[in-house]
């Protein structure tokens, strides 16, 4: 019995022993391929998702950098380009703001001159609102790398920067506001070059997009630049290294350098080491920019871009501990079958010596294979919905980039095929044009709503400039072929025969190196061309009236240096116009004035407080060219729009007149008798000024109001009345003439009589003008050429169903509005004084009241009221006197300025009339 045992043992384990062998080979080389296979397939959908990424990234660099070639080539970039004057830098913030409200990806939009100074700034704040930096806010980007290297550019090319931090006044902005720069160079027509046109990218947006990859358990998204410093790092305070000394050692390549030295050598690909397995590929910037990912290295420097980064490298890292446990998920299994295995193969082998079991053990071991082929069916499955996700998400791409085309029914896109054939017309195109997309579509080509005779005559351009004819759809596409892309303005013919100018955009569409086809998008600028020939027309007009007129007339920024003046004004102190204009304007004054100017407007930008802003009539001493002092008469008034803030003044030699003045005082005894009656005259004068006031406050609900008028010892020219209005509103003006005597008195009683209730100055058959319209009107009615005065005016009304009070100013001190525990706020919308042609179009604003609110209405005679010290009142003193007091009503309230007034006036009589108007609103 032993023997047999014995026996049966040594042949199970000599027919066992050699089956265990190839069982653990089979075992073996199955496992090796299934763990390969298994390698293969971890992180294939990550590394989909980086591509993906990458891929959308490098989209949006490439629009961005359309974007940047469109405003560079647009019309009214050439405009200033070609004439680079502060009306076209204006008209270029319009666009700048337009750009950065649309664009998501623009934080700021730059213009920078040649010697690196901003010229213009568009940007976004932290609350997304777009608006133009102020002038004083402007810096110099001189010492900015990407400055430096845009100037190095030939006309066209785009310096991309390489990404970092946002750096303003020379430090790192504070929270981090991580940023790329495209910068290209500008030309003029005559390749002179003007500056450089800055992008500023939102930088955390790009690394935002990342956040929203869907993430398997244990995978992290990282971002480094080409020099493995962390743009998203594992976690914040190891990014941006580059950047900050402290974290200067804070680098891919010191944290895995192992896996840095094989991402360095390729752009794409996947490496495993000690720490864990890394799936990555790369995005170069110049190569975005242009639109391609293709390899090729000269590719940027064929078509003229540059980047700070060589490249920035997407990476998706699974740390070795979860690599350790996919490992052991897939050996684990091999063991436990390898040992099972084993034992069923020595209990069968016992059972070998009978046929039935040699069966049963076959039997089981096709069951075993057909279990492998169904798992590996089943990771194969896996793969499969993997690969559907990806493709669903290039779907949704897609889908979003259609939904775009057909939300965009103010912008036409279209597409033609290489012969011209139309075959895209978008929703924009149909609204725009008015033809229906299948009427076109594989029909006809973009001539068929063009111009002829505009298509031949760019035929005839292109022809004369290449050397060869260009006729029919060529026209439209031969410069595109030859630059990448072309901006130009066409006459667009719609359905029913009616134009549109179009601001049409051509660009190849290209599948590697051949071209497949042309996009054409185009932008309605019709109403922007009739803006702009209205502008040009109203400037002309100005124009016409300042170099007619007999007195100098001129434009100052708030640095002091001139920016226009009239052939008359130059000539009064010898010069030509364009010898003196970028000069400082204290070069045409005489001492003290000329050493004291810039203190002095310093000290009113900085505090309000005027000797000669929005003064009438100041007398100064000014220097001719020959260098001879001799006496001026100027009024400067300040003007302030959205985008401008600038000064204008309106100076007359008194040589003459001082002169005369200086006989008159010589015969002064001859002259006693005719002075008596020029007094009778000026008090019969006071008197119709006085009589033009209103007698008493009207009676209405929502307000309670008085006035104080306190003339001074000359005749003025102040007015102010109340006049009821449609729909129970209440409209309510105030004036203030330049100058003093029967001169302002006329132009006072005009005024007064053109502001009649009922009037086609205060209303139409619609109701109540607007404010803007009242002084526009009023601004033709009284030219400064009729009276040689020009004045002051403010116009409000008053809604009190909806406690609205619609405003606007023609150079007036902006009334105050106090509201008791809150801070002053300045009624200050409107325009340029009243006689000048409206140079600065009349703007209005809305504002609502509260009950117990304060509002009140003053002229410069007020603030400008000197004491014996020569201490002007000033608007300070003026609004902590009506905080003090505004608990009280309009009469006390007045009562307490005028102490306030005489207290600081020490007995000293008002040079100019002083008139106040108070309203307090309530609930009655």
């Amino acid at each position: 019995m032993k023997k047999t045992v014995l026996s049966c043992a040594r042949k199970t384990l000599t027919l066992a022993l050699p089956v265990v062998v190839v069982f653990a080979l089979v075992l073996g080389i199955t496992g090796s391929a299934l763990y390969e296979y298994g390698e293969r397939l971890l992180g294939e959908p990550q590394a989909r998702q980086i591509e993906v990424e990458a891929a959308l990234i490098a989209s949006r660099l490439e629009e961005a950098a359309s974007d940047m070639r469109f405003l560079a080539h647009s019309h009214t970039m050439n405009a200033w380009l070609n004439n680079p004057t502060s009306g076209q830098l204006e008209l270029l913030g319009f666009d700048f703001l337009h750009l950065v409200r649309d664009k998501d990806l623009l934080l700021q939009v730059r213009l920078l001159g040649v010697n690196g100074d901003e010229l213009l700034r568009a940007e976004v704040d932290p609350a997304e609102r777009s608006f133009l930096r102020p002038v004083s806010d402007l810096q110099s980007k001189a010492k900015r790398q990407y400055f430096a290297a845009a100037r190095q550019l030939p006309r066209g090319a785009i310096h991309v920067s390489r990404f970092d931090l946002n750096v303003e006044n020379e430090e790192i902005e504070r929270p981090f506001r991580p940023t790329v720069r495209l910068s290209m160079p500008l030309f003029s027509d005559e390749n002179i070059r003007r500056g450089v046109l800055v992008f500023n990218l939102r930088g955390a947006t790009i690394l935002d997009w990342l956040n929203e990859i869907p993430i398997q358990e244990g995978w992290q998204f990282l971002v480094t630049n080409g020099q493995g410093y962390w743009l998203k790092g594992p976690s914040r305070d190891q990014e941006w290294g580059f950047m900050l000394p402290e974290r200067a050692s804070a680098n891919m390549g010191n944290a895995c350098p192992d896996a840095w030295e094989s991402i360095v050598g390729s752009e794409s690909g996947r490496v495993a080491t000690n720490d864990g397995l890394f799936l990555f590929t790369s995005i170069v910037p110049s190569r975005a920019v242009l639109g391609t990912r293709s390899p090729r290295q000269d590719s940027a420097l064929l078509t003229g871009v540059e980047s700070g980064d060589t490249r920035w490298v997407l990476v998706a890292h699974l740390p070795p501990g979860e690599l350790a446990k996919h490992a052991a998920s897939l050996g684990s299994p091999l063991f436990v079958s390898f040992g099972v295995g084993s034992l069923i193969i020595v209990l069968f082998s016992l059972l070998l010596v009978r046929v039935h079991e040699r069966l049963v053990s076959a039997r089981n071991h096709e069951e075993s294979q057909s279990r492998e082929l169904v798992e590996s069916v089943m990771k194969m499955g896996e793969l499969v919905k993997s690969n559907r996700r990806v493709i669903s998400q290039l779907h949704e791409a897609n889908a979003k980039l259609e939904s775009v085309l057909k939300a965009a029914t103010q912008i036409a896109i279209i597409a033609t095929d290489p012969h011209g054939t139309i075959t895209m017309f978008n929703p924009g195109a149909e609204n725009l044009l008015g033809y229906a997309a299948k009427d076109l579509i594989g029909l006809h080509t973009p001539e068929a709503f063009h111009l002829p005779e505009e298509v031949q005559k760019r035929g005839r351009e292109l022809t004369k400039a290449l050397g060869r004819e260009v006729a029919g759809f060529g026209v439209f596409v031969e410069s595109a072929r030859q630059s990448g892309f072309e901006s130009r303005e066409w006459t667009f013919v719609r359905k029913d025969g009616s134009t549109l100018d179009m601001e049409l955009v051509v660009t190849p569409i290209r599948s590697g190196m051949t071209t497949t086809g042309y996009l054409g998008i185009a932008v309605d600028v019709t109403e922007r061309n009739k803006a702009l020939r209205e502008r040009e027309y109203n400037r002309a007009r100005l124009d016409g009236i300042v170099n007619a007129a007999v007195d100098g007339i001129f434009t100052m920024d708030t640095r002091g240096f001139i920016t226009t003046v009239n052939k008359a004004g130059a000539a009064l102190f010898g010069y030509a116009p364009e010898e003196i204009v970028g000069r400082k304007v204290n070069m045409l004054m005489d001492e003290p004035p000329r050493t004291e100017h810039d203190r002095y407007l310093e000290k009113y930008l900085a505090t309000g407080e005027s000797s000669v802003i929005n003064v009438s009539g100041r007398e100064v001493p000014g220097r001719h060219r020959n260098g001879i002092a001799f006496p001026l008469e100027i009024a400067v008034s300040e003007v302030r729009t959205e985008t401008q803030h600038f000064f204008t003044g309106i100076m007359r030699d008194i040589t003459e007149r001082k002169k005369a003045e200086q006989a008159l005082v010589l015969a002064n005894e001859a002259l006693t008798e005719k002075q008596r009656a020029l007094d009778e005259d000026m008090a019969a004068a006071a008197q119709i000024q006085l009589s033009l006031l209103p007698q008493k406050a009207p009676t209405a609900r929502g307000f309670a109001m008085d006035w104080l008028f306190l003339p001074s010892d000359h005749v003025g020219g102040d007015v102010f009345n109340i006049l009821p209005l449609p729909g129970g509103r209440i409209g309510l003006y105030l004036i203030d003439v330049s100058g003093h005597g029967p001169a302002a008195a006329m132009v006072t009683v005009s005024v007064s009589q053109i502001m009649q209730p009922g009037s086609e100055f205060v209303q139409d058959e619609h109701g109540p003008l607007e404010p803007d319209e009242v002084l526009r009107r009023v601004d033709r009615a009284i030219p400064l050429d009729r009276f040689d005065r020009f004045c002051t005016m403010f116009y409000m009304v008053f809604d009190p169903a909806s406690r609205i009070i619609t405003s606007s100013g023609a150079g007036h001190p902006p009334p105050i509005l106090a509201r008791p525990g809150h801070p002053i706020i300045q009624l200050s919308a409107g325009g340029t004084v009243i006689g000048l042609g409206e140079p600065v179009p009349f703007v209005s604003q809305r504002t609502e009241v509260r009950e117990d609110d304060v509002l009140l209405l003053y002229t410069d005679g007020c603030t400008e009221h000197a004491n014996s010290a020569g201490q002007q009142f000033g608007a300070t003193r003026l609004e902590d006197a009506l905080m003090a007091s505004v608990h009280l009503e309009p009469d006390a309230i007045l009562e307490e300025l005028r102490r306030e007034l005489d207290r600081f006036g020490q007995g000293v009589e008002p040079e100019d009339d002083i008139s106040l108007v108070c309203i307090k609103f309530n609930d009655d």
